[in-house]
């Protein structure tokens, strides 16, 4: 009995564990806060795989054809994002071109995407 008490109990604090260690600092948002225009633009709608999300970390490389950008989530995590012509990327106050973000390289940013059936599609990158 004690045996199978102490299987149980390894079981249990193995999945509490999992699920702590898996957790990722990635925000749900409506939505309806999924900017239509970019959506309606780059015809992803269809795509569309969940509500537009925020994702922090930082910036840890830009693609060879400077349209992905390789964000380090909170957890250590990689995660790619693609861009457009309407992704908007901000420095502060003041807006950048996709050209700038190799120089942006190990920088805070949080980026708000689409997830889409084609990849992580950014809509905002706010670089701190």
């Amino acid at each position: 009995m004690t045996r199978f008490t102490a299987l149980l109990s390894s079981l249990a604090l193995m999945f509490a564990l999992s699920a702590f260690a898996t957790a990722q600092k990635i925000d749900q948002t409506s939505p309806n806060n999924a900017n239509p225009k970019t959506i309606r633009n780059n015809k992803v709608k269809g795509d569309v795989l969940a509500p537009a999300q925020n994702l922090s970390g930082t910036i840890s490389m830009i693609g060879p054809s400077g349209k992905e950008v390789t964000v380090i989530g909170l957890d250590g995590v990689p995660y790619d994002f693609n861009l457009t012509n309407q992704t908007k990327i901000e420095m502060g106050k003041a807006r950048i071109h996709a050209d700038d973000l190799a120089n942006e390289t190990h920088k805070q940013a949080t980026v708000h995407f689409l997830p889409t059936a084609r990849g992580n599609l950014a809509e905002t990158i706010q670089i701190s």
